[in-house]
């Protein structure tokens, strides 16, 4: 029986997403039909619409899938707790990324929509800091909120630049330049 999560269904979405983003890499998304990308893939229509609704709905449902990883790296879904952001983390996140930077290329290029990596520093930040938090002013929280988004914005752009160099140095490398970035920002203010 061919159910939706056996190993010949997710083996056939798997080949699927991949001559997907083979395409992808050529052309922007709305320009691919599924009639080439059933072509390429060596699969009948409906076989593609037994998994998705369009290539939309295959790009969202690629995006989920990774954001589910990336997730589940800072988030521990069974406590329902973060897990601390160490350096360990990092090196798991660029390693996952630069494993499936074929998609991270295009979701986070000029042409994939203003995408960003969920990093969930602010739950984190809000998590860690909520007694201080509940006895700073507005401002400071404003203050923190900035300093939430700057690095959030950063780490995003840093992964677009190692992605756009295709993933030159090491996650570890790319941890030790997010400490100096860092260490250099903080000159900066000085």
């Amino acid at each position: 029986m061919n159910t939706k999560d056996n190993r010949r269904s997710r083996a056939t979405k798997s080949h699927i997403e991949a001559v997907f983003l083979s395409l992808l890499k050529k052309q922007d998304i709305n320009k691919i039909s599924i009639q080439e990308l059933c072509r390429r893939s060596e699969i009948n229509r409906s076989t593609f619409y037994a998994h998705y609704k369009d290539v939309y709905d295959l790009f969202d449902c690629m995006e989920r899938e990774m954001s589910k990883h990336t997730v589940d790296i800072f988030y521990d879904t069974e406590t329902g707790t973060y897990k601390d952001f160490n350096t360990e983390r990092y090196v798991e996140l660029f390693e996952y990324i630069r494993d499936h930077r074929d998609f991270y290329q295009i979701y986070l290029s000029d042409a994939g929509r203003n995408h960003t990596i969920n990093l969930h520093i602010t739950e984190y930040g809000q998590r860690m800091l909520g007694p201080v938090l509940e006895r700073s002013s507005m401002w400071e929280r404003r203050i923190l909120e900035y300093n939430i988004a700057y690095l959030n914005a950063g780490v995003n752009a840093i992964i677009r630049h190692w992605l756009k160099e295709d993933c030159i140095e090491t996650p570890e490398e790319l941890v030790e330049i997010m400490g100096t970035v860092n260490r250099i920002s903080l000159f900066w203010e000085t």
